[in-house]
């Protein structure tokens, strides 16, 4: 009988306090605290400026790299940061067939020259007999017509020689240019596909000078000229600033489609690409990362008001 009361009394009790405890933490300052942005804005450089999101690239651009024949990855001979000439090669596809090919075409040459040749000996007999009673017009001919025929042979099995020199030399692909390896998608024993790929099989570039490739609202663009001052920091560092230098501006407007940087979002808005150069040495930056950039601008004409 005193449990049953027990219990009776402190269920409410609990209830009270737990009710208590709720309205006590609402009553109390929710207020959050103040919170820094993510990514620190710039601070403004100029008295009059326009500004734009850049994205770091080579001085040649990312180049991608294919393969024009579609095979087994045999060697990859470069690796991530490898600075390379032009030519230098930098992965190989398997060549045992191109091989098989080519000493065959060798042996087809070779067979092609001995038949030629003695079809050259045939036809000196029949020139150079003295009496010519002795052998027919067309038996002549036909000496002279086959000598042409082993000469032609000839040259089509030489052809046949050089198109497999070619196919083996396109199994290994080489650098476009002098440049630095950026990235690898591939490796030895895996398939290389011909042609674009979504995901290239190599990206590389010249990165002896980098460039930044700004995007200009195309309502500013008439203000960006090349004599014009800029300065770019790295996004989310402000402090990290360098000068930049123009190099161009792409005369064809497109729709701004790096908001991301992988050109996968799509707005509204129509930009002005213009590439500026700056010396990497002094920010440490890379390939792909974005930066904030302003460029001084010519101070708007003050607007007359209409009469």
């Amino acid at each position: 009988m005193i449990r049953r009361t027990i219990f009776t009394w402190l269920i409410p009790i609990i209830a009270l306090g737990m009710l208590g405890f709720a309205a006590t933490s609402l009553s109390k300052d929710r207020s959050t605290p103040k919170q820094e942005p993510t990514v620190m804005p710039m601070v403004a450089q100029f008295a009059h400026q326009v500004g734009g999101l850049g994205m770091i690239e080579p001085r040649s651009e990312n180049i991608n790299i294919s393969t024009e024949i579609q095979g087994v990855v045999r060697d990859v001979h470069v690796k991530v940061g490898d600075k390379v000439k032009k030519g230098a090669p930098l992965f190989s596809l398997d060549n045992r067939e191109a091989d098989s090919q080519l000493d065959a075409a060798k042996a087809m040459l070779e067979s092609a020259k001995v038949a030629a040749a003695d079809a050259k000996f045939q036809l000196s007999l029949f020139e150079n007999v003295k009496d010519k009673r002795a052998i027919s017009k067309d038996e002549l001919s036909q000496k002279r017509y086959a000598y042409k025929l082993a000469q032609a042979r000839v040259k089509e099995a030489e052809a046949q020689v050089k198109v497999w020199k070619t196919t083996l030399s396109r199994l290994t692909v080489g650098a476009p240019i002098s440049g630095e390896i950026l990235r690898i998608n591939i490796r030895a024993g895996e398939f290389a596909q011909a042609g674009v790929l979504r995901d290239p099989l190599m990206i590389m570039g010249d990165t002896a000078t980098m460039h930044v490739r700004v995007e200009v609202d195309e309502s500013d663009a008439l203000k960006v000229t090349s004599e014009a001052k800029a300065v770019a920091s790295v996004r989310g560092y402000p402090d990290r600033k360098v000068d930049l230098t123009f190099v161009r501006k792409e005369p064809y407007v497109i729709p701004k489609r790096s908001l991301s940087g992988d050109g996968s979002e799509r707005v509204d808005t129509r930009v002005q690409q213009v590439i500026y150069a700056f010396d990497n040495a002094k920010i440490g930056t890379y390939v792909g990362q974005q930066m904030d950039v302003t460029i001084e601008s010519a101070p708007e004409p003050e607007k007359t008001p209409a009469p």
